[in-house]
């Protein structure tokens, strides 16, 4: 599998002649479409800091010795 992932011609006895899958056409890349970013929200933003973290970045931060990062959550609704 991996050998004929990266292949850049997989010839199978199955699959008709050597001249038959040698004439095939190749086929056509497949077209993606350009990524159109959205507005990003945040769902429920955090009422307050975190308390006796360092860093606090509005969702958590570290503690006062670096070693954890203590994640805020929002009480559920």
């Amino acid at each position: 599998m991996l050998l004929q992932s990266v292949a850049r011609l997989v010839l199978s006895d199955e699959n008709g002649t050597l001249s038959e899958q040698l004439e095939r056409p190749a086929l056509a890349d497949p077209i993606i479409p350009l990524l159109t970013p959205a507005a990003h929200q945040r769902a429920n933003p955090p009422s307050r800091p975190a308390a006796g973290v360092d860093l606090n970045n509005g969702l958590g931060g570290f503690t006062r010795d670096g070693r954890e990062y203590v994640i805020t959550l929002s009480a559920i609704r």
